[in-house]
């Protein structure tokens, strides 16, 4: 599709791909198999709440790169996924409740049931899920312009006007 709109490719696209589910794991290269767990990596440390800081020397630690390229491999994973910083209402919407999905998995492998439930609660509360449905007009139905054709041709008159009486 790309290729058709004149658009050139970027580095993601593979990714991107994969993450869209048009490409299976196996037709990754393996080099970028390995780039797509750093970006991984990254990117969930700073769902949680990591630091940058702490992000960039996980990386370091883990798979032995210098501090410029765990920096850029943090950097591109917010490309990739999405800045977990953003002021976007929905991405921190997101990211909390992964964080109380977590804990309540967390909670549950610790056999403390309580903190499971009220977690898993708190998370299904924050995806609208004890929400009741909408009741009345949708506003997304008056975003969108009706088309208008304007002719002079009297007879497209006539017929308009016939099939009103009509109707009525």
């Amino acid at each position: 599709m790309k290729n058709k709109l004149g658009i050139q490719k970027n580095k993601f696209d593979v990714y991107h791909e994969y993450l869209s589910g048009t490409k299976d794991i196996e037709e990754l290269t393996i080099e970028q198999q390995e780039m797509f767990d750093k970006y991984s990596l990254a990117w969930s440390m700073a769902n949680i709440g990591r630091t940058d800081d702490m992000i960039e020397a996980a990386l370091q630690k883990k798979y032995d790169i210098k501090s410029g390229m765990a920096r850029i491999i943090r950097i591109e994973s917010f490309e990739l996924f999405g800045n977990v910083e953003d002021v976007s209402k929905k991405g921190r919407l997101m990211a909390a409740i992964n964080y109380f999905k977590t804990l309540s998995n967390l909670a549950r492998a610790e056999k403390d049931f309580k903190t499971a439930t009220m977690a898993w609660k708190e998370a299904s509360t924050l995806e609208g899920l004890y929400e009741g449905e909408a009741v009345g007009f949708n506003l997304n139905d008056f975003k969108t312009a009706p088309t208008i054709v304007f002719t002079n041709n009297i007879n497209v008159l006539n017929k308009q006007n016939k099939s009103i009486e009509d109707d009525e």
